[in-house]
């Protein structure tokens, strides 16, 4: 029912979304320009002082798994947000 639903919406679905990873592994950047997408890279610290990346890419949502499988390849134990976007206006997105 519900399950299901949701699986064929994500995988029909056009809608962009924002993948937010936090890591300590810069390569993931590298990993995905290799694999076609576009990405935004900010240094950042987290709370306790560690030294982070925060990057941000716009993806189209039937392509989310294919990307998150890319980034844990790297970083298992990343942080990864996923948020709709409601609007976008410009950018680079790899079709």
């Amino acid at each position: 029912g519900t399950y299901l639903g949701t699986f064929i919406i994500n995988k029909i679905s056009k809608k962009k979304i924002l993948i937010q990873v936090i890591t300590n592994k810069k390569e993931i950047i590298n990993e995905i320009k290799k694999n076609g997408y576009s990405a935004s890279l900010l240094n950042s610290n987290g709370l306790y002082g560690q030294k982070n990346y925060l990057i941000f890419i716009i993806i189209n949502n039937k392509r989310r798994n294919e990307l998150i499988k890319i980034i844990k390849k790297i970083d298992k134990n990343c942080f990864i947000i996923i948020n709709e976007n409601k609007e976008i206006i410009n950018g680079y997105f790899k079709k």
